[in-house]
């Protein structure tokens, strides 16, 4: 049996969830005190949880605004998925050997879900799941931690657009399944093509995605969600 994880990490966990599903909105002042209370702990562990993520570019800090959501200008989310992209080529240049089927992934605390040992999903994921464990996957497979690390970070830091991204474009799940089929049969130099053209997708629709995000309705907690 796993150890418990520290309440730090838990706070950062839940804290995290709220980013990526949306429950903090985008530009939003953060009330430590208030999301303390929510949380059921003092406001230390909150305060830390929110400078970790401050480094991980979640959120921004002002010395008297205190935190807030970070909001990504059009800009800025055109860096992020061209980043993206490029990590995904490196990794897939450092491939030497063909990994069919299987991913030698290095055990982070999120990359440890990767295992083949895990149970099949009862229902299909969203895309943005998908999206983050297939951009982990392919990372996973240059057996570099660092590399490994900056995917993380950048699926964190993208995970609540990715969940609009079937809103505003069609066949997300098809183009993330075929990707994943190319990969597993080791067919690097198309799955390089088409992880191209996934991106370049994304870039022509960023003005419509930061649109549909600053204009979603968060009102359902997803904490409640089944």
């Amino acid at each position: 049996m796993l150890p418990a994880r520290p309440r730090g990490d838990r706070v950062y966990d839940r804290i995290k969830h709220q980013l990526s599903t949306g429950f903090l909105r985008f530009g939003n002042r953060i009330d430590v005190a208030a999301l303390a209370d929510e949380l059921g702990v003092s406001v230390t562990p909150v305060r830390e949880a929110l400078t970790r993520l401050f480094a991980e570019q979640l959120v921004e800090f002002a010395p008297k605004r205190g935190f807030s959501v970070r909001m990504l200008s059009g800009e800025e989310l055109y860096h992020l998925y061209e980043w993206n992209m490029m990590l995904a080529e490196i990794a897939l240049s450092k491939h030497t050997v063909p990994l069919i089927g299987a991913i030698i992934a290095h055990q982070s605390s999120r990359s440890a879900g990767l295992s083949q040992s895990a149970p099949a999903p009862s229902v299909a994921p969203p895309e943005a799941e998908m999206a983050g464990k297939l951009f982990l996957r392919i990372a996973a497979g240059a057996s570099n931690a660092n590399l490994l690390r900056a995917v993380e970070n950048v699926n964190d830091r993208l995970a609540f657009l990715r969940a609009v991204e079937p809103d505003v474009m069609t066949g997300c799940r098809a183009e993330l399944i075929r990707l994943g089929d190319l990969y597993d049969a080791a067919q690097l130099t198309q799955t390089r093509r088409s992880v191209i053209a996934y991106h370049r997708k994304r870039l022509k629709f960023i003005p419509r995605l930061l649109t549909e995000a600053l204009g979603r309705s968060f009102s359902r907690d997803p904490r409640k969600s089944s």
